[in-house]
């Protein structure tokens, strides 16, 4: 018998007979956390709308990100990028980390991961600012953002 979560019908998560993520969602299946397939933490889909469920070390539900998002990104150095809203209806964009927190809710137009753990973000105005796994760093009044990996720094062009 696995000790692993798998799918089950319904569609749900169980280990052996044990239920343990109930058969509510359309749909169920793990995150890719850094590349590799996540044993704790799930993308949930419910009515075209993704959520996530965190599993503790004895896989109970520890935290639940109810379904809310169009798209939930793979999970690079504890963080993902979540949008809401269509492709067609010019999506919002967000960030969420591994233990499945809001650390900035989706009001972007779009967010680019750069080296480092650093984020690029533009408004709604075509500003760009500056994000990271701790939140915002530059707030969003920039014409331009340059990001040198090699030296950590960023340079600033106020509108």
């Amino acid at each position: 018998m696995s000790n692993k979560p798998v799918k089950c019908e319904g569609v749900g998560l169980r280990i052996g007979n044990e239920v343990v993520v109930e058969t509510i969602y359309d749909d169920i299946k793990p995150a890719k956390v850094n590349g590799t397939v996540s044993d704790h933490i799930f993308l949930t889909l419910l009515d075209e709308e993704m959520g996530a469920i965190k599993l503790d070390d004895s896989f109970e539900q520890e935290v639940v990100l109810d379904p809310q998002y169009s798209d939930i990104s793979d999970f690079v150095d504890g963080i993902a990028i979540v949008s809401i809203g269509s492709p067609r209806h010019r999506p919002l964009y967000g960030l969420i980390d591994s233990n499945l927190y809001v650390i900035i809710s989706c009001k972007y137009e779009k967010i680019t991961r750069l080296q480092n753990g650093f984020f690029e973000l533009l408004d709604s105005d075509g500003k760009y600012g500056v994000a990271n796994s701790e939140g915002i760093l530059f707030d969003c009044k920039y014409k331009s953002i340059e990001y040198n990996p090699e030296t950590n720094k960023f340079e600033l062009q106020l509108l």
